[in-house]
């Protein structure tokens, strides 16, 4: 059984067709996941040989992964949701991330956004970016 299969699933109409969500949470404030990618590589620094066209690359390891989500918040109290998720995001430091495929980790949110749609009152969307602390 997947971690996923464990966890709230929704289906929420919207303006632009139906989207199935599961479950997740950041710092113990909940929220639903449409859609996540990993990304991930090596850190490769090139640098250009002087008097020439050639260069040299240089390996510094791997590359911290880091996992982005399109999130929804749903019902009346979207907006209310949408401030305690935000202060999350804003948090320093590493908290614990419920990540649908990937499961419990600590992470840090590097990035987010927030959208809005004037006629959509019944839930609010936006997107995050995580990275899993050492």
């Amino acid at each position: 059984m997947a971690f996923s299969d464990t966890l709230h699933k929704v289906t929420i109409q919207t303006s632009t067709g139906v989207v199935k969500c599961v479950g997740g949470s950041y710092a113990g404030v909940s929220f639903f996941v449409q859609e996540t990618t990993k990304s991930g590589g090596r850190n490769v620094v090139s640098t250009a040989l002087p008097s020439s066209d050639e260069h040299v690359n240089e390996d510094l390891g791997e590359r911290v992964p880091s996992y982005t989500f399109n999130w929804y918040l749903l019902g009346d109290d979207a907006e209310a949701q949408w401030q305690k998720l935000e202060a999350a995001f804003l948090k320093r430091g590493a908290f614990e991330l419920v990540h649908p495929e990937y499961g419990k980790f600590q992470a840090r949110c590097t990035n987010y956004s927030s959208g809005m749609r004037s006629n959509e009152s019944s839930y609010k969307s936006g997107s995050a970016t995580f990275v899993p602390e050492s």
